[in-house]
């Protein structure tokens, strides 16, 4: 198994970013099945900072996930807003 963790910064308000970081879940989980991306957030230390994380069963698996999200043209629209 390996666990997928995307970190990012947040440049305007926490809410902003958390409401961002669940639209670009939302997405993942509802056009491909079985991906179960999920957001967090840290509360204290590097406050402002939002995760990304999701397991898949290799890292074969891993790559071809991620090549397929980067040719859905709603999810490359999404990440550049």
């Amino acid at each position: 198994m390996v666990r997928f963790i995307r970190s990012a910064r947040v440049k305007a308000t926490m809410a902003e970013g958390l409401q961002f970081a669940q639209e670009i879940a939302n997405h993942i989980n509802s056009t491909y099945p079985n991906r179960n991306l999920q957001v967090f957030a840290e509360m204290y230390g590097d406050y402002g900072t939002i995760y990304w994380m999701s397991d898949s069963e290799s890292l074969a698996d891993l790559e071809a996930r991620n090549a397929e999200q980067m040719t859905d043209e709603k999810f490359v629209a999404l990440l550049n807003k």
